[in-house]
């Protein structure tokens, strides 16, 4: 029963961060934008939110989260890098459970949810599929190195067998970003009155609300802030524009 609770702490952890950076990268939301010569809108200017709130079915995960290297970045040219960075606390909790296992863990069930987001991936060569998501999504997992014996080994019994081996443990560097071209829009939900602010990668689909519910206002203190729901998960992200410290290029 211990090893089965030291479990599902580990599993819910590295999922947290997972899916995370994942969903943050699929859309996102914001107030102000310009028009480029293009037609599309971006922000007018070059814009940090950072991450303050993570709660996940009902679970707060935003202390596992590194503070000011966890955050959603808008540029003017429409790019657009969400990054989450597991904080020391997250590492060491995770790392202290793996070393208490008595035995390998069983992530196999898991492989469904890799090819639900990705199809073409599997846990078949987990090398190739981290190569191609950075190639081809501008999803990255930062501060692996691939050529360690751990590393390989987690791949290798990946492939064999589904399971995490024992000896694994999580980098102290790890992150996760996303990185891609993004577009807004203000779209007219059909559940909702009030219009959504939704940025999209690639091409705007007219058809349907968006799979992740943005809001963007502006709390007391007159603060920027960014609200990110996706009901199905019971997913809520919160993420604040991080104030500029220096300003003497402003006043010049």
């Amino acid at each position: 029963m211990k090893n089965s609770g030291k479990t599902k702490k580990i599993l819910t952890i590295m999922l947290i961060f997972a899916f995370c950076f994942v969903l943050i990268g699929i859309f996102a939301g914001c107030k102000d934008n310009e028009e480029t010569d293009d037609g599309k809108v971006y922000m007018e200017k070059d814009t940090i939110y950072l991450i303050e709130e993570i709660n996940l079915f009902g679970k707060d995960f935003a202390g596992f989260a590194e503070d000011e290297k966890s955050y959603i970045k808008l540029t003017k040219q429409g790019e657009m890098e969400v990054r989450l960075t597991p904080n020391a606390v997250a590492i060491s909790t995770v790392n202290i459970a793996l070393a208490g296992m008595s035995s390998e863990i069983d992530v196999s069930g898991f492989e469904i949810y890799l090819k639900g987001l990705f199809p073409t991936e599997s846990f078949e060569d987990m090398k190739k599929t981290v190569e191609r998501l950075e190639k081809d999504m501008g999803i990255y997992v930062e501060g692996l190195d691939y050529e360690s014996t751990m590393v390989k080994n987690l791949f290798q019994s990946l492939k064999e067998s589904g399971k995490i081996p024992k000896g694994t443990i999580l980098p102290e560097k790890i992150a996760f970003s996303v990185k891609g071209k993004y577009e807004l829009k203000t779209i007219q939900s059909k559940t909702q009155e009030e219009p959504l602010r939704a940025v999209y990668f690639g091409d705007y689909n007219e058809l349907g609300d968006p799979y992740i519910i943005l809001t963007q206002y502006t709390d007391e203190e007159g603060n920027e802030l960014i609200k990110i729901r996706n009901e199905i998960l019971n997913l809520t992200i919160t993420a604040r524009e991080k104030q500029q410290e220096n300003t003497t290029e402003q006043n010049k």
